[in-house]
């Protein structure tokens, strides 16, 4: 079944459904609130810093950089500020990968296995990649991608019979 991609992130949104996915943006490594209420973006930290200062009278001096070590008092502008940071965060991940124009089967299929062999050759799934390492295995050593076909690795297994071995202690 064929299903049509729709997009959740979007520089432009129309109605709630939009804004909610899309209503914290990232500039310059700063988290911005979009469009606030209709005066254009707001930075969160000067956001939190008003909400702080008419809620609990606290008055946070501190730079973007810094700002978010200042959020560990519990209070609800603390909440906030956490949740709009992670919403920001996985906005822009979200984004990246909508742009890529992969479906989840097409990043399924650009993955592969390692496996180890009983001398000691770790090979690949899907391509004919086999590696020898000093030490350890692909994860050990920081392999996240097939040097051959340049798939993800996503599962390590040894050996098998050193896995039964394993099992059986």
């Amino acid at each position: 079944m064929n299903r049509k991609f729709i997009r959740l992130v979007t520089e432009n949104p129309q109605g709630n459904y939009q804004y909610l996915h899309n209503m914290t943006v990232i500039k310059d490594k700063e988290v911005f609130l979009r469009d606030f209420e209709g005066e254009g973006d707001l930075s969160l930290v000067d956001y939190c810093k008003r909400e702080c200062m008419e809620r609990c009278n606290t008055d946070i001096d501190a730079s973007v950089e810094e700002f978010g070590e200042h959020m560990d008092c519990g209070c609800p502008i603390t909440l906030i500020y956490h949740m709009a940071v992670g919403h920001a965060e996985l906005r822009n991940r979200l984004g990246q990968y909508e742009s890529s124009g992969l479906s989840p089967e097409d990043l399924k299929e650009r993955t592969c296995e390692w496996s180890e062999d009983d001398e000691g050759n770790w090979s690949c799934s899907k391509c004919t990649a086999v590696v020898i390492f000093a030490e350890d295995g692909p994860s050990e050593n920081r392999m996240s991608f097939c040097p051959e076909c340049g798939r993800k690795i996503i599962n390590i297994s040894l050996w098998k019979d050193e896995l039964l071995e394993d099992e059986h202690e």
